[in-house]
């Protein structure tokens, strides 16, 4: 289906569709609590469920009002999800109620919002009460999915639109504080319309996805995309994947999984967490393809995943780097299928003043959408291979944000028509297809020339044993004269013996010998020290906040 097509539709009809065509087999498989017990639902187990709660949505008048769902991950947050577009209501995904951050994240959601109702699970009732208590917001309703469950009220097709809103979904925060991004049902159509061109979905298809449905790729490509192609669709807890990621690796091969993936530290944690022990009977020769998008691909990740995991069926080709965010609903490019993935050794841009290093292609724009490298400045594209700023047009762009009227959602290009979406990423357009290089607040500047902190990051992963790979955050402040360069970094688990000074001065070597650069400072963290967003990017102006304050992220440093 095309995206002008798609558009003419809502994903609540489709969902009906489906339930109206199901023969009983499995829709969606949750892994939620033990990888040895799943719960398989068919669309019409699925529609039932959501419909009992939908009808109480609408007993409440909630149509085109937001409901804020902070349930549990699973079959759950599935039903409360689907129930929202039931009955015609604004969904807004959150994450669940764990920690200061995610709680104060919850508090300014609600703020920025104001859902007309919260669905809460069970366990998180109580100290949600005593947060909104202690934040001054008294008149929030709250319920449990069981007590809307509980209700006797007949459900009735909703009245909407494909203009009519879907959902808010609210941006990681990596770099500003979240925005609820307004995405239609039109907008959604032509996004997954997309996908299942790009990837080459169909009924044949077997998906798996762990990361959450309260982030974009877990809630469009995880929940979403099957709904609309029509494929089987296994659902892993993203707590079970990061206790264990191999995991992921034997659910592939159990289900016979042809379409995954995830972030690229999914990637960098199988390559450095799966043990050959965990690996008896392992069989990835079905997994077509391997989707990895969120963050910025890194080229060293597909070399090393493919040759650790070719020995059990894994093809190279199947790579897929994508690229995509909340503001164009979820994927804004991809290459083609099976091909791959292509590298450039260097990137380099004499006016920028910067270089960078085995960037990864994204590919081409989604059928429909329009991709262009501008410069800010002028606001013209750039020649081919120049740097610039990332802009996107296409039906899958979103209105804007939630009562936060934004410029970046209305870029004007000399002639081109429509509006454009300003990403805020830098990145490069060559033969058609996007090398992302980075957010341009985080870009670095030292004497002069401009250096990416995934590159600097990726030099000090490997810099000493005692460092967690996946936890190194990189970024500039100003000094005296220029930027100065603070690294933080996480310590494995049982290093703590490790002398400091030495983890510290095999940074700094890292650092001079591939950019000649040293830092100002290096802090070292126990694991979890590095604040992250919901698909595993380091917050790295979060991070600098912290610094800035002189005080550390959660624990206490370690030196």
């Amino acid at each position: 289906m095309t995206a002008s097509r798609a558009g003419t539709l809502t994903l609540t009809q489709r969902l009906l569709d489906r339930e109206a065509a199901c023969d009983g087999s499995v829709a969606y498989r949750f892994v939620t609590h033990d990888d040895r017990q799943r719960l398989e639902w068919s669309y019409a187990t699925l529609v039932t469920h959501a419909k009992r709660l939908a009808a109480a949505l609408q007993h409440r008048r909630l149509q085109r009002e937001r409901v804020l769902i902070l349930c549990a991950v699973g079959e759950e947050y599935t039903s409360v999800f689907f129930a929202c577009l039931l009955a015609g209501a604004v969904a807004v995904p959150c994450t669940p109620l764990r920690g200061m951050r995610h709680r104060t994240k919850i508090v300014e959601i609600i703020r920025s919002c104001a859902p007309r109702l919260v669905v809460c699970d069970e366990a998180s009732m109580q100290p949600l009460a005593a947060l909104l208590q202690s934040a001054g917001l008294h008149d929030v309703e709250r319920v449990a999915p069981a007590g809307l469950a509980a209700e006797n009220h007949a459900w009735q097709p909703p009245d909407i639109t494909s203009s009519d809103i879907a959902l808010l979904q609210y941006t990681s925060g990596s770099t500003s504080d979240p925005k609820g991004v307004v995405v239609t049902h039109a907008s959604i159509m032509a996004n997954l319309a997309g996908i299942e061109q790009k990837f080459g979905l169909g009924p044949a298809s077997r998906g798996m996805v762990w990361l959450p449905p309260y982030h974009d790729m877990g809630l469009i490509g995880g929940v979403l995309s099957p709904v609309y192609t029509g494929y089987p669709i296994t659902l892993l807890s993203p707590l079970l994947f990061i206790q264990k990621p191999v995991r992921w690796l034997r659910l592939i091969s159990q289900y016979r999984i042809t379409t995954s993936g995830g972030p690229n530290f999914g990637y960098q944690a199988c390559v450095e967490r799966v043990d050959d022990s965990e690996c008896a009977g392992l069989d990835l020769s079905t997994w077509e393809l391997a989707f990895n998008g969120a963050e910025r691909v890194n080229a060293q990740t597909l070399e090393r995943f493919t040759r650790r995991f070719a020995p059990y069926g894994f093809r190279g080709a199947a790579h897929y780097p994508t690229y995509g965010m909340a503001e164009s609903t979820l994927m804004i490019s991809g290459g083609a299928r099976g091909a791959g993935y292509k590298v450039l050794p260097e990137i380099a841009d004499s006016q920028q003043g910067a270089q960078f290093r085995d960037a990864v292609s994204c590919g081409s724009a989604l059928d429909g959408h329009a991709l262009l490298v501008v410069d800010p400045a002028s606001r013209r594209p750039v020649a081919d291979g120049a740097m610039g700023e990332v802009w996107v047009s296409g039906p899958s762009v979103a209105a804007g944000y939630w009562g936060h009227p934004s410029e970046a959602f209305h870029g004007r290009v000399e002639g081109r028509a429509g509006r454009f979406l300003q990403t805020g990423d830098l990145g490069v357009l060559r033969d058609g297809e996007l090398y992302l290089l980075g957010r341009m607040k985080e870009v670095i500047i030292v004497r002069g020339a401009n250096f990416f902190p995934s590159d600097l990051e990726n030099a000090i992963r490997g810099a000493h044993e005692a460092l967690n790979p996946e936890g190194v955050a990189v970024f500039s402040h100003a000094g005296e004269g220029d930027e100065s360069i603070v690294v933080m970094a996480e310590l494995r688990r049982g290093t703590r013996d490790t002398p400091p000074e030495d983890i510290k001065a095999r940074i700094s070597a890292a650092l001079a010998s591939e950019f000649d650069l040293r830092p100002s400072d290096v802090v070292l963290l126990p694991i979890g020290g590095i604040l992250r967003t919901s698909s595993g990017k380091p917050m790295r102006m979060k991070m600098k906040q912290l610094y800035l304050q002189q005080r550390a992220p959660g624990p206490e440093p370690v030196a």
